[in-house]
Parts: C-alpha cells; sequence; structure tokens
C-alpha cells in the first residue's frame, strides 16, 4: 500500500528536525542512550525501537509501503520520543494536526 505523500513528508520534515536539534545521542526510556550517526542511522533507530512498526522478514519496512494508520502511529511514537527528551515543536505539531484533519485521523496521543 502506498501512504499519503503527506504523512510520509511530514514524517521526513519531523526527523529533520529532531536531527537538527539533538547533540550526538537521544534518550529511550527503559533502554537508555542511543548515540545517532547520521539521518538515515536516526530513521533506523526510530523504526527499530517502535514495536508495533511493520516488519517484513524481522526487518522495517520502507514508509512507502506502511499504511496510513501505521504510519500515522509511527509519527506519534516519535513525537513521544522527541518530547520524553525535551524538543517540542509547535509549528510541527500544529501542521501535523492540519494533515490529520485533512486525512480523517485523529491523534491518540502525543505527548
Amino acid at each position: 500500500m502506498v501512504i499519503s505523500s503527506n504523512f510520509n513528508r511530514f514524517y521526513h520534515s519531523l526527523l529533520g528536525e529532531i536531527y537538527k536539534q539533538i547533540d550526538t545521542f537521544i534518550k529511550f526510556e527503559g533502554i537508555g542512550i542511543i548515540y545517532i550517526k547520521s539521518f538515515e542511522h536516526l530513521k533506523m533507530v526510530f523504526k527499530l525501537l517502535n514495536l508495533d512498526y511493520p516488519r517484513e522478514n524481522y526487518e522495517p519496512i520502507s514508509t512507502k509501503n506502511v499504511s496510513n494508520k501505521k504510519l500515522v502511529e509511527h509519527i506519534e511514537f516519535v513525537f513521544k520520543i522527541a518530547y520524553q527528551n525535551g524538543y517540542k515543536f509547535e509549528v510541527i505539531e500544529a501542521e501535523w494536526r492540519k494533515i490529520l484533519n485533512e486525512n480523517n485521523h485523529t491523534i491518540t496521543k502525543i505527548d
């Protein structure tokens, strides 16, 4: 299934903002500190640590092949981890709410 380009574009923008703000690591509650080597590494870390992220042969699949529902859940997971690390993105969160409203989705809870 091809996901909404709005969701995919938003997801990568959010990760880009997180990557700009992190020093060299990000903390994951119950796991510890993970050092981030690159933007691609950050993307993979989030996919691996989100146990609900879709996988094929135990490997996380591309966001291009994830259902809208699963990508929305993954974006909310990313927001949660970002907030736990002290990052806030008011403008990005407002855009997220707009995209969800346009696509008839609701936020379960992102903070």
